[in-house]
């Protein structure tokens, strides 16, 4: 092949083979990314004795499935006695990667017998967010005694709405991999920190997308962003950058999406109010994941996220 047939980044795709290196590879849809993974995947297959050495990791069950598929019609093509063998390729969705892992050590992950892992877990979490604030109601109980005061905040500061208290409870438990590291940091501190960092992050973003500005606060990304979108998140066609950039088609998507996200930032700083409402959240987290996990053993199920814990 004559270096002139070769793709652009052809040295890059090579690179990405190099079993002694780690990449993270980066492009858009219908690139290759998936035929550039079954590469390296066959690639590491031949640096190893035992097929089960190599373990390749997606999503979905469907990916998954398409991968294995694609890699042993190569393998298949190739001669190789593992096309005969499929059920020796480690190639599976991170919570198969995760359940197999907690099924080979029942004492450390704290389960026994694996328990019924299920796709939709929503009763699950409603029943433990009702049980979290029914402990108000425990007579003589250390937990109802800790939960009370913060059960309380909550339902004053939405009107006394159990049904919407509980919600949020549910809400955050089906979301609980983001935050649940981070419980013992959630004071009002360093949630703004947070904040913070993440307005930083999201300018400096902006800032890369659109180099030949000189704003430098957030407060001038926010003008400049509702400068040039309207309130819907769109391009101003009015407005003659805003009209360029609408012409100029999906090319300047990502840099509309940044803006946008900066229109959506919240304040760098909390309202007393708002801290004294985050406290009770963070101090009543705690009360619901016991829940969770009461929950979990009667009924004898879990959610993908608890085997991933």
């Amino acid at each position: 092949m004559s270096d002139k047939a070769l793709a652009p980044d052809h040295a890059q795709r090579q690179r990405a083979l190099d079993p002694a290196g780690s990449f993270i590879v980066q492009a858009p849809a219908g690139s290759g990314k998936t035929e550039l993974l079954i590469q390296r995947f066959l690639r590491l297959l031949d640096t190893v004795k035992e097929p089960e050495e190599i373990v390749a990791i997606t999503f979905t069950r469907k990916a998954a499935a398409q991968m294995r598929q694609r890699v042993l019609k190569k393998l298949g093509d190739a001669g190789d006695p593992l096309a005969s063998n499929p059920a020796r390729l480690r190639i599976q969705t991170i919570d198969s990667l995760c359940a197999s892992l907690a099924r080979q050590m029942p004492v450390l992950s704290e389960f026994g017998a694996l328990p019924e892992t299920i796709d939709d877990a929503s009763e699950l979490y409603e029943s433990a967010a009702l049980a979290t604030l029914g402990l108000v109601e425990e007579a003589e109980s250390e937990n109802a005694d800790r939960a009370a005061p913060h059960v309380e905040r909550l339902l004053t500061h939405l009107d006394n709405d159990l049904g919407r208290v509980a919600a949020l409870v549910a809400d955050m438990l089906r979301s609980r991999d983001h935050w649940i590291r981070h419980l013992k940091r959630m004071d009002r501190r360093d949630l703004e920190a947070a904040l913070e960092s993440e307005r930083k992050r999201v300018c400096g973003l902006a800032k890369k997308l659109y180099p030949g500005t000189d704003a430098g606060s957030t407060a001038a990304w926010l003008a400049l962003a509702e400068s040039l979108l309207t309130k819907e998140g769109g391009w101003r066609k009015r407005s003659p950058e805003g009209r360029k950039y609408f012409d100029e088609g999906d090319v300047h998507e990502p840099l509309r999406r940044v803006l946008w996200s900066i229109c959506s930032l919240p304040p760098d700083r909390y309202s007393n109010a708002q801290a004294e409402v985050l406290e009770a959240i963070g101090a009543l987290l705690p009360h619901a994941i016991a829940q969770l996990k009461l929950v979990f053993q009667s009924r004898g199920q879990v959610d993908f996220t608890e085997v991933a814990q």
